[in-house]
């Protein structure tokens, strides 16, 4: 992640209204996990007790929302956590 996560950050999660209720337990999630933390879709499986495609789907949510960035690589994508959402002009080049 960028920066640490500030309480502010995790209410400003908490009370947006773009985002569904799983969605924001899955940021809750990854926002709350050490600093050295690499966000894969197994990891979000196993932690968030969820199918691969319902992970799939929150995740492009966060994507869209601003909250994750994706940059495919390879052996397929490295996500990026953004407590603080990103404009969608910042997003673009991500």
């Amino acid at each position: 992640m960028s920066h640490a996560v500030t309480a502010a950050d995790l209410q400003r999660a908490a009370s947006d209204t773009r985002l569904t209720l799983e969605a924001r337990a899955m940021l809750f999630y990854v926002m709350t996990r050490p600093a050295d933390y690499r966000m894969s879709v197994a990891d979000l499986m196993a932690g968030c007790n969820a199918r691969k495609d319902r992970v799939y789907s929150r995740v492009t949510e966060l994507i869209a929302t601003g909250y994750v960035t994706r940059k495919l690589i390879r052996r397929g994508a490295e996500y990026t956590i953004h407590p603080v959402p990103l404009s969608p002009v910042e997003g673009m080049g991500a």
